[in-house]
């Protein structure tokens, strides 16, 4: 909650900031390099708008992800894996946002707790892909691999501070191993139920880590300065790339629990009961035709 409530507050200072200061000024807090007033009236395109539209993005992101959050937590919290599902969505979702940076230029004393929300909603994330459906990691040696994806980029920013080279590796080797890892548990540890109930996330997740990529990475192949300099219009489509490729996940993840029961403890219950009957069944059948046997003999 307090983390939903500084992203509200953020929200104004962040439009001040796009319509005042990241129109002619390349800032940190800023989501794309300085257009300048010149090249904004060119295209027929105005201050009033250029701060609307990026704000309008980031409340559309954080909204769907902390409104499908809200919808798991009221609806699937008994079950472990739906509650860390819907705080994972509510944390990464506002964390994700570049309104909660502008507050680092307000209010420094507040960088350290949202340094650490955005790196336990990046975790999370991460650790989500390792859990998901059961919570449980399948195969169990997966288990090194989160704190590995999480840990070296932590450790390598610390010792060598940021550096673009190593980011760009970093994001295609871990969507790789995301993909390739959720892919293959779908395909060999998912029973059938499992498969029919999380083929939309998988599908979603996939989609979101290559639409990812392509909009931050891809670029980088054939313009190195891609996301420095450009039309506004392109950093627009970019923007709009990236937040659209992410929204796929929770977007996937709510069909999956409204359309095909996921973490419905009703249909966990009944399946158990309807498997263990069954087994309880033939295995009565047998021992009472073992016995029907032995008296014959």
């Amino acid at each position: 909650m307090g983390l939903l409530l500084l992203f509200i507050v953020s929200l104004p200072m962040y439009y001040e900031l796009l319509k005042t200061s990241c129109i002619e000024h390349k800032l940190s807090e800023c989501p794309a390099p300085a257009p300048g007033h010149s090249a904004l009236k060119e295209l027929g395109i105005s201050e009033l708008f250029f701060a609307s539209f990026y704000t309008a993005i980031d409340i559309i992101f954080a909204f769907i992800f902390v409104a499908v959050a809200a919808v798991l937590f009221f609806t699937r919290s008994k079950e472990a894996m739906g509650l860390f599902s819907s705080l994972m969505l509510a944390i990464f979702g506002i964390t994700f946002t570049d309104s909660m940076v502008s507050l680092y230029s307000q209010y420094a004393i507040l960088k350290p707790f949202i340094d650490l929300a955005t790196f336990i909603g990046l975790a999370a994330f991460i650790l989500f892909f390792f859990l998901f459906p059961m919570g449980r990691f399948r195969p169990a040696w997966t288990i090194v691999i989160p704190p590995l994806l999480v840990g070296v980029p932590l450790l390598f920013n610390m010792v060598f501070g940021r550096n673009e080279l190593f980011l760009a590796i970093w994001l295609l080797t871990c969507v790789a191993t995301l993909v390739t890892f959720q892919t293959y548990r779908y395909r060999t540890v998912f029973n059938t139920v499992e498969r029919h109930q999380t083929k939309w996330v998988v599908f979603g997740c996939t989609v979101a880590l290559f639409g990812f990529l392509l909009f931050t990475v891809g670029p980088l192949l054939f313009s190195p300065d891609y996301h420095e300099v450009g039309s506004p219009l392109r950093h627009f489509m970019t923007n709009i790339g990236i937040r659209g490729s992410l929204l796929v996940i929770p977007v996937t993840l709510g069909i999956a629990v409204f359309r095909y029961r996921l973490w419905d403890i009703n249909i966990i219950i009944n399946q158990t009961m309807l498997y263990g009957s069954l087994t309880i069944a033939v295995f009565s059948i047998y021992i009472l035709l073992l016995g029907l046997w032995n008296d014959q003999v």
